[in-house]
Parts: structure tokens; C-alpha cells; sequence
């Protein structure tokens, strides 16, 4: 992420206004191989409603197993 980007996001967040989320593809892919999803497929996710995680085309939104 650009860094000016990054700052500016932190500076928005601090204003304590709205719900801001970031995501990223280490966290992301990372949780979808650890849920069996091939290394190829688990590129292709996409979030669903705020913050859930999901392959289009071949599943529902995973909820985070435990």
C-alpha cells in the first residue's frame, strides 16, 4: 500500500467516524488455504457483505472456524 495512502487512511480512522476495514492478501489467502482452498483458487476471493471472505462461484462466505 503507498505509504501517503496508509497515512491517510490512519488519520481518517482516528476521527472516529464511520467503520473502517482493511484488508490484505497475506491475511486473506492465508485463511482460505488453512480452510482447504487450493493456493490457485484461494487468489480468486472476494469479501462479502463487510468482512467475510469467499470464492465466487464456488462457495458461500466462510465464518472464520475455530
Amino acid at each position: 500500500m503507498n505509504e501517503d495512502f496508509a497515512l491517510k487512511a490512519a488519520e481518517l480512522c482516528a476521527l472516529g467516524r464511520g467503520y473502517p476495514a482493511f484488508f490484505g492478501d497475506e491475511s486473506n489467502i492465508g485463511f482460505l488455504l488453512k480452510q482447504g482452498i487450493p493456493p490457485d483458487e484461494a487468489w480468486d476471493y472476494a469479501i462479502a457483505g463487510c468482512t467475510l471472505t469467499f470464492i465466487i462461484g464456488r462457495m458461500g462466505p466462510l465464518i472464520l472456524s475455530v
